[in-house]
C-alpha cells in the first residue's frame, strides 16, 4: 500500500543523532535499494568498494521519479603484516588476529593504516541557489567523507582506533513547509541558501568483542 519514503544519513562516525543530508518525506508507492561490491585482500593490503543505487515511486503523481545514489572506497595497510580472513559463509572480511598478540613479552599486537572515501548524494533536480526548487526538485544534500585511522589490535578480543574524518556537506535549503531542516523561522534560513556544513571529526575509539 502506499506510504512515505524519506532518506536521510548521519556522518560516518555519530556522536549524536544529527542527520545533515535529508530528503523529507516523499509520499510514495513504492522504493528500492540495490547495491554491487567489491572485496579484495592481497598479502597485507585490503580493498573494498561499493556503490548504492535508491529510488523511490511517487504516489498518484505525473512528476519523476526521483533517484539517488551514493558509493565509498576503503582500504587498509597492515604494518605488522596479518593478512585479513575471508568468511565465505556470510561473504565478509574479517577483522584482524594478532600474528603475536600485545604481551609484557614484547608483543605487538597488530597495526594498521586505515582509510575510507564515501560520497553519498540525495539531491535530485535541486534546481538554483537563492530559488525554490522546481516541482520535481528534491534537495536532500550531498555528503562527502574522506577519512584516515590507525588502528591497534591488542589481542582476539580488544582494539583501540584514532580515526580523523573531513567531512563535506552541499545542501541548498528546501525550507517548504514540511522540510524544515533546523526547525520553524528564524532557525531555518529562507529558501535556497546555502545550508551545507564543512566538518573535522577527530575520534579515539575502543571496541572489544567476545
Amino acid at each position: 500500500g502506499p506510504f512515505t519514503s524519506r532518506w536521510r544519513d548521519r556522518p560516518e562516525i555519530r556522536v549524536d543523532g544529527t542527520r545533515l543530508i535529508d530528503t523529507g518525506p516523499i509520499p510514495a508507492d513504492g522504493a528500492y535499494a540495490a547495491s554491487v561490491e567489491f572485496g579484495a585482500n592481497w598479502r597485507n593490503l585490503y580493498l573494498q568498494a561499493e556503490n548504492f543505487w535508491y529510488g523511490v515511486q511517487r504516489r498518484n503523481s505525473t512528476l519523476d521519479d526521483p533517484e539517488f545514489g551514493g558509493y565509498y572506497v576503503q582500504g587498509s595497510w597492515i604494518l605488522t603484516g596479518e593478512s585479513r580472513r575471508y568468511n565465505a559463509a556470510n561473504g565478509s572480511f574479517q577483522n584482524l588476529r594478532p600474528l603475536v598478540p600485545f604481551s609484557g613479552n614484547g608483543g605487538p599486537g597488530a597495526w594498521e593504516i586505515v582509510w575510507r572515501y564515501s560520497h553519498t548524494d540525495l539531491d535530485f533536480e535541486p534546481g538554483i541557489a537563492g530559488l525554490p526548487p522546481g516541482a520535481d526538485g528534491i534537495r536532500g544534500g550531498a555528503q562527502d567523507i574522506l577519512s584516515i585511522g590507525l588502528n591497534w589490535t591488542v589481542n582476539a578480543n580488544l582494539r583501540f582506533l584514532l580515526d580523523y574524518s573531513q567531512v563535506e556537506i552541499d545542501r541548498l535549503n528546501p525550507a517548504n513547509g514540511t522540510n524544515l531542516p533546523f526547525g520553524p523561522a528564524p532557525a531555518t534560513p529562507p529558501v535556497g541558501v546555502e545550508i551545507g556544513q564543512d566538518l573535522d571529526i577527530y575520534a579515539i575509539r575502543t571496541q572489544f568483542s567476545f
